[in-house]
């Protein structure tokens, strides 16, 4: 079955920028801040990567789940699935946006 590799940490990231985070952290930053999610997963065959926010399916497909402009309704808890024909795996990321 497919495996998603995860990074556990907790991150604060209070300058402003654009920043790329793995799945299976949880991750304070400020709004207009841009961040790319990242779930990376292998298997054979090479498994499909779905997302969903709060137990909501996303639009996302694939490994990067780009917010360009992070808002305070962004907060919550993100998970991706990567599934093939073997099985799946998910993987959750929390991310706390604060106002400015």
């Amino acid at each position: 079955p497919p495996v998603i590799s995860t990074a556990d940490q907790s991150l604060q990231i209070l300058q402003s920028g654009s920043f790329t985070v793995d799945v299976g952290s949880s991750v304070t930053t400020v709004a207009r801040n841009a961040l790319s999610i990242r779930c990376n997963a292998t298997g054979v065959p090479t498994p499909q990567i779905y997302w969903s926010k709060d137990d909501r399916s996303l639009d996302t497909r694939g490994s990067l789940h780009i917010i360009s402009s992070l808002v305070l309704s962004d907060s919550g808890r993100y998970q991706c699935t990567a599934s093939n024909i073997d099985g799946a795996d998910n993987q959750d990321i929390r991310i706390n946006v604060l106002g400015k």
